[in-house]
């Protein structure tokens, strides 16, 4: 098993967020940018690490804990 770097993005990240450290996954960051949302400040990118074979299996394994409602991927592998 490689760790594998994965981004989540998407609406509601809190969601996200709260589901990879209720899952015990380490979330490395969370990213927070403007928008034209009625709070400017909200968080664009959420960073999880993944143990995985390759970064498929390590994209899937992140999906399977936020769900099909964030864009998930592409995984990179630490190091690179």
């Amino acid at each position: 098993m490689v760790p594998f770097h994965v981004p989540v993005k998407g609406e509601k990240l809190e969601q996200a967020r709260d589901a990879l450290e209720a899952a015990g996954t380490p979330r490395l960051s969370v990213e927070v940018g403007y928008t034209d949302a009625p709070e400017p400040m909200q968080i664009t990118t959420v960073l999880a690490r993944a143990e995985a074979d390759d970064a498929v299996a390590a994209e899937a394994f992140v999906r399977e804990i936020v769900g099909d409602d964030f864009k998930v991927g592409p995984a990179k592998r630490v190091g690179d």
